[in-house]
């Protein structure tokens, strides 16, 4: 199952980046730039998540949950606006998956004017409706740290708490360009309350964490497995 989700978001991906339609037109738009980030199959068809340019509204991001049936027709679950608010999917490398309660959840960045970019995460029914919507501005405000583009997250089997994992730099070098830069381990209740923070960064021009990826084991417990990156 796991090859054919693979190819579903790589055909989304491919022909929603460039304006054109794929078999019984599986695109949800004909934008000049729209990108679906995630895709979660069910036995009727498949959902995906990602972003479009809203029209009228310049470069600012929309989120959109889509839904396709397993012959082409299409439905566009929930189209989320915010004029105040970029909602960039488009970093996260996890999938979309159903909570406990039977819900999405979805971890992304969100980028406002003057305040940058920090992790946020929805919560939202199959039908359309945003049950939660939790923004992680102040852990971020506390550490001095801002939030890049790869952010991951899952539900624990053992107790249905969740994890997320979360690159950050330091602010102070991003508007040098200087690299350097780790991952925010976050530790949230099922109703998405922080329970706990490890912060591991790599100081300044030595090396950076990228695009971490955490799986529960047996035991309950979480690995966390951080490629690292070294500079020259």
């Amino acid at each position: 199952m796991k090859h054919l989700l693979y190819i579903s978001f790589f055909i989304l991906t491919s022909f929603c980046a460039n304006a054109q339609t794929y078999l019984n037109d599986t695109a949800l738009y004909n934008s000049l730039w729209c990108q679906y980030q995630s895709v979660y199959e069910v036995d009727s068809g498949f959902f995906t998540m990602g972003n479009v340019v809203d029209a009228g509204n310049g470069s600012q991001l929309s989120l959109i949950l889509g839904y396709h049936d397993k012959i082409g027709n299409k439905e566009l679950v929930v189209n989320n606006f915010e004029s105040q608010h970029d909602q960039r999917v488009f970093g996260s490398i996890h999938s979309l998956f159903l909570n406990h309660n039977g819900n999405f959840v979805y971890l992304y960045n969100n980028c406002e004017t003057g305040v940058g970019c920090y992790p946020r995460l929805k919560e939202i029914s199959p039908n359309g409706v945003i049950v939660n919507d939790f923004n992680y501005l102040s852990i971020i405000d506390s550490i001095d740290n801002v939030v890049l583009d790869f952010n991951t997250i899952l539900q624990k089997k053992s107790d249905s708490s969740y994890i997320l994992a979360i690159n950050i730099s330091d602010s102070s070098l991003v508007s040098q360009s200087i690299h350097g830069g780790g991952v925010l381990y976050l530790h949230l209740d099922q109703n998405f309350n922080i329970i706990d923070s490890i912060t591991l960064y790599k100081p300044l021009n030595t090396s950076d964490y990228l695009f971490a990826s955490i799986e529960e084991i047996d035991s309950g417990k979480v690995v966390l497995m951080i490629p690292e990156n070294l500079q020259s």
